[in-house]
């Protein structure tokens, strides 16, 4: 007999991420940016210190809700008890409200240095509509909302093999030339993509099986088993049509509306395209596991901490001494993300892997 083919892996959930630390915002469909999904991680939450808060220092972050409304170009933060904050999108119009609320004030909107992890990077303050009042009110203590002013580096896990042949003879200088360019290239990439206030990679993907798994392995009994869901892992995609764990060993992986699939042809050709073909889909390259931390033991909907998943991915997901969950994923050809900055990732494609 036949067998029954596999199921079709595809995009079961996107989700956004406007503010650094905050709620999730889930869309059916959303475009491309320069640093991963546009303005996801384009805001943080800054303390007093500069530093940008997190759920570990602060849990009631997982309790504000951004929004986007692409339409209206605005940001709007919504908390329990307090009404809604709402800023425009982009910077000049930030600015331009601010100098409306405040005609004596300076046009400009001055710089901010701010620590996120264990970098430092410039950021532009929301000086409008009483952003940091209202975060104060809402996080109990002195806040500050910020701006990604331009796209952060942060180093790559390992810096590429580089070329050591040497030229010879009448092609020594293009031989040169090609291993110069190559050099540059992969000093560019040991610096990483270019990436907002996230901490890692541009953008990050579970599966529904392996989240499923991690629940499975809680201890009988444990209240929180029934609450573990995609969301305590905060990831850009979540995909289904996959076995538990399967994502361990794709190296890549093309996104592919239904429509290009049937048009362009078979499973062979896809797979192909994501070592480098021509398949107009969306090329992505696996840059490694993403590791975990205490944050996944917040309760994502109530901002309560309980300690047993960190506990639970600790005895069987660790890798080189670190506790890993998800895959880390960047755009294939940086050059390609500028250029194709208005493609768009959909709830229902295709997503084929490259082992």
């Amino acid at each position: 007999s036949t067998p029954t083919p596999a199921p079709p892996i595809v995009i079961s959930r996107v989700i956004v991420y406007p503010v650094k630390s905050c709620a999730g915002m889930e869309v059916d469909a959303w475009s491309l940016g320069p640093t991963g999904l546009l303005f996801d991680r384009h805001w943080a939450i800054v303390n007093a210190k500069g530093t940008a808060l997190t759920q570990k220092r602060a849990a009631k972050l997982s309790q504000i809700q951004p929004r986007i409304d692409l339409k209206r170009g605005v940001l709007t933060l919504e908390s329990p008890g307090v009404d809604p904050l709402t800023i425009p999108l982009r910077a000049a119009a930030a600015v331009a409200a601010a100098g409306a609320a405040a005609p004596n004030s300076s046009p400009a909107s001055p710089l901010r240095e701010v620590r996120v992890c264990a970098t430092k990077c410039q950021t532009i303050p929301e000086i409008s509509q009483g952003a940091g009042a209202w975060l104060s009110r809402v996080l109990g203590q002195p806040a500050t909302l910020v701006r990604l002013s331009e796209a952060r580096r942060v180093k790559a896990r390992k810096r590429p093999a580089r070329s050591s042949a040497r030229g010879r003879g009448a092609g020594a200088d293009a031989k040169q030339k090609k291993q110069q360019q190559q050099q540059a290239s992969g000093a560019e990439a040991a610096m990483g993509a270019a990436l907002g206030f996230a901490n890692e990679g541009q953008f990050l993907l579970v599966s529904e099986a392996s989240v499923r798994a991690v629940a499975g392995r809680l201890a009988e009994g444990d209240a929180d088993a029934k609450k573990i869901d995609y969301r305590r892992f905060r990831p850009n995609f979540v995909v289904s049509g996959t076995h538990a764990f399967d994502e361990d060993r794709w190296k890549g992986i093309l996104f592919s509306s239904r429509a290009e699939e049937e048009e362009k042809g078979q499973t062979t050709t896809q797979t192909a395209a994501v070592a480098g073909g021509g398949h107009e889909g969306i090329a992505m390259k696996v840059t490694g596991p993403c590791v975990r931390c205490q944050m996944v033991d917040i309760d994502q909907q109530a901002g309560v901490k309980n300690a047993s998943l960190l506990k639970t991915l600790a005895g069987f997901r660790r890798k080189d001494n670190q506790i890993v969950f998800g895959m880390l994923l960047e755009m294939a050809d940086p050059a390609q993300n500028r250029a194709k900055a208005s493609n768009v990732i959909r709830v229902g494609d295709r997503a084929t892997p490259r082992e």
